[in-house]
């Protein structure tokens, strides 16, 4: 029987994960009833990734969905909280209240408050993070970063970074296809297509905005659009074209490591180096464009670019001929594009 009659627990439950499940049914083991309190959007807005965080209207109903589920909906009273302290917790009939190892310290000071208003201090019970694979705590921010999803899997295991992947044959057919929304516009005037994107743009700023290839980066650039990432060989058409940044419109403030990646290949260098530049992107606040520059060919790159980007990022490529690939980085692209390099093979074949 549940030691409590009313607890209390407060969270963002974006992203509604499987560490959020555990979370909820320890709390409803310790007691009868549960005060939920789910982040409004302007609270929520001041954690890491803002673009990335589900409305509150989605993330109040994934959490109904999984209570009804579990038949724990009847227990539970939901409510939207602004803050660290929101005035439900000093309701004198809660008993406890349930907090992760993470927000251990936010007990005291909710604690605090309610000594402050002349009332007891509540129980507080410590339920442990769910670790995924790898020992790694399941959370939201890592499936915005796209790191992990729900299931706390990594999109990207370690192993990954340590080999060369070679395209096989049968999925050439399939890469020569658009992998998402086409902006048609002529492969040498991409104005057309470019025009597209920037609408692209202002409907959904991206958390990152990243381009692959020579056209659309300069054709990006020459409209104002900079990329956050760039990655660039100099070649249109296997044709060296350009000589150096300079002719892709960048100025001298550019941030440029080199990398080796074969035709037909998704070296580790090339994973290493995007999943490096998106990593120093997210914490550093100069400005300088960020630009991969490839010996061998760029034309894969998109693959490990939706990869190793956070949620809501926009990847962008060209397609021969046709215009611009305009990718948006979803869980659900990511999983798409994370079944198609697991068939590449680590040792090419003859």
């Amino acid at each position: 029987m549940p030691k409590f009659k009313l607890a209390c627990l407060g969270g963002t439950f974006d992203h509604f994960h499987k560490g959020h499940k555990f979370f909820l049914e320890k709390a409803f083991e310790v007691a009868q009833e549960v005060i939920i309190g789910v982040t409004s959007d302007d609270f929520a807005q001041k954690k890491v990734l803002l673009h990335a965080i589900s409305s509150f209207k989605k993330r109040k109903e994934e959490l109904e969905k999984f209570l009804k589920k579990k038949g724990l909906l009847k227990r539970a009273e939901i409510i939207k909280i602004e803050g660290v302290f929101d005035p439900s917790i000093l309701n004198p009939k809660i008993e406890c209240l349930v907090v992760s190892q993470e927000t251990r310290r936010k007990a005291d000071f909710l604690n605090k408050k309610r000594l402050e208003n002349r009332l007891s201090p509540l129980k507080v019970v410590v339920v442990p993070l769910l670790r995924g694979r790898g020992g790694v705590p399941i959370s939201s921010l890592k499936i915005r970063l796209g790191e992990m999803d729900r299931k706390g899997r990594l999109i990207v295991e370690e192993p990954f970074f340590k080999k060369t992947h070679h395209l096989p044959q049968s999925l050439r057919s399939t890469l020569r296809k658009p992998l998402a929304k086409l902006l048609l516009g002529s492969e040498k005037n991409l104005r057309e297509a470019i025009s597209k994107l920037k609408i692209e743009l202002r409907k959904f700023p991206p958390t990152k905005f990243i381009t692959v290839g020579d056209v659309v980066t300069l054709s990006s650039i020459r409209e104002g659009m900079v990329p956050d990432l760039a990655i660039v060989d100099f070649r249109v058409g296997r044709k060296e074209i350009y000589k150096d940044l300079s002719q892709l419109g960048f100025c001298s403030k550019v941030r440029v490591r080199e990398v080796l990646n074969k035709p037909g290949t998704l070296t580790s260098a090339l994973f290493l180096a995007i999943k490096g530049f998106i990593k120093k992107s997210l914490i550093s606040t100069n400005e300088k464009p960020l630009v991969v520059k490839v010996s061998g060919e760029e034309d894969l790159a998109a693959l490990p670019a939706v990869l190793l980007s956070p949620l809501n990022s926009l990847v962008c490529y060209g397609q021969p001929g046709k215009g611009i690939v305009a990718i948006k980085v979803t869980e659900e692209k990511k999983q798409e594009v994370r079944v198609l390099v697991l068939q590449f093979q680590d040792k090419e074949r003859k």
